[in-house]
């Protein structure tokens, strides 16, 4: 009988630990408390958990379980023997919250429910991009009404990265295709002093865009139309920058590259088209987030995948566009429309643009780092 391997010969279990550990538990429980009404039944003045497991249908004894549990993960909290909202379950679960956005969560964990059959069969149940997911949707864009403090030195850190600043582009016409939020592009009506937005998606996710706006006091410089990308062909006016975040993963390349068309043909001389998606990298399996999110788009975009940033250098070269180049450390990056592209290659960095404006930060470093041949 051979002998068992000793312990230093035994691999790892690596991420089989994890299929087990409080990871998966705190999403079950999560889920648990989504699918049971548990917050909106706290949130209606039942304290304790007999009242809760009454008005869900609920044992006791299970509830009180799922309760605490939803105190240690900071959903619920405990004081003077009642069970009340956190901050958190306050703002972003309960129903009488305008940033409420428990529905893409629970709709996205029951996705989950179907990878397998999807990874079987190569059909999706779920599809994202269809016109059924308007309410995921807004009710994702929705959590900004109140996250909105946390994301935006982010937002702003990126364009300030591509040199788009209040001495650079003071007047910037911007239009945000997909626009959710439209916290990445209203961040720039903030910061320029005469910047104006236009945002495009669809009718239930511009509602919320309007509400932040108002809510950043700078509805009067933003407007919304309802539509998706394949409305940029109606689309008449002029812009200089044309912003699309997380939103091409959902297309097929056909489709992308006819709202790169477009976006150039609404281009003004000298603008540029900025993206924000998680770009593949095949092969490179110490960084699991674009395998993890090409699972995740596999489920629920029958049309879509994750692109590497030559594929998108190919499609905006043929739309009309120079090189792409990605903002060091970001998942941003950006194409330059022709007239810009020539004027770039008689200046140095630092050089001087058609409205007098510097093409790179102050520092006079070239903030882009991967260029992508076309």
């Amino acid at each position: 009988m051979a002998e068992a391997a000793g312990p230093e010969s035994a691999p790892s279990l690596g991420i089989l630990a994890e299929v087990d550990d409080d990871h998966v538990t705190r999403t079950q429980i999560v889920r648990a408390a989504l699918e049971l009404d548990v917050i909106p039944a706290v949130a209606a003045g039942n304290h304790d958990a007999e009242a809760i497991a009454r008005v869900t249908g609920c044992s006791t004894a299970g509830m009180r379980v799922l309760l605490d549990a939803l105190c240690a993960l900071k959903l619920l909290r405990w004081s003077d023997g009642a069970y009340a909202l956190t901050p958190t379950a306050e703002a972003y679960l309960d129903p009488g919250s305008p940033a409420n956005c428990a529905e893409i969560f629970l709709d996205d964990l029951r996705a989950w429910d179907r990878f397998t059959e999807t990874v079987r069969t190569g059909r999706m149940q779920t599809d994202y991009a269809s016109a059924g997911s308007d309410r995921v949707w807004a009710a994702w864009a929705a959590h900004q009404l109140r996250n909105w403090p946390n994301d935006l030195p982010t937002y702003r850190e990126r364009w300030q990265g591509l040199g788009v600043t209040a001495s650079s582009m003071p007047d910037a016409r911007i239009l945000d295709v997909g626009c959710g939020s439209a916290l990445a592009t209203l961040v720039l009506v903030l910061d320029l002093p005469r910047a104006t937005v236009t945002g495009l998606d669809r009718e239930a996710v511009i509602e919320v865009a309007g509400r932040l706006a108002d809510a950043l006091g700078v509805g009067p410089r933003a407007s919304f139309i309802a539509g998706d990308v394949t409305s940029l062909r109606d689309l008449s006016g002029t812009f200089d920058i044309v912003f699309s975040g997380h939103v091409f993963k959902f297309l097929n390349p056909d489709q992308i590259g006819a709202a790169l068309h477009q976006a150039r043909r609404l281009l003004a001389p000298g603008g540029r088209v900025v993206i924000s998606e998680v770009l593949a990298d095949p092969g490179d399996y110490e960084h699991t987030e674009q395998y993890l999110l090409a699972a995740w788009v596999f489920n629920v975009a029958p049309r879509g995948r994750i692109y590497t940033l030559a594929e998108y250098g190919a499609m905006l070269s043929e739309a009309g566009f120079g090189p792409a180049h990605r903002l060091e450390g970001t998942s941003w990056f950006q194409a330059e429309a022709p007239s810009w592209s020539a004027q770039r290659k008689e200046m140095e960095p630092g050089g001087t643009s058609r409205k007098g404006a510097s093409l790179w930060p102050s520092s006079g470093c070239d903030p882009f780092t991967q260029d992508v041949p076309t």
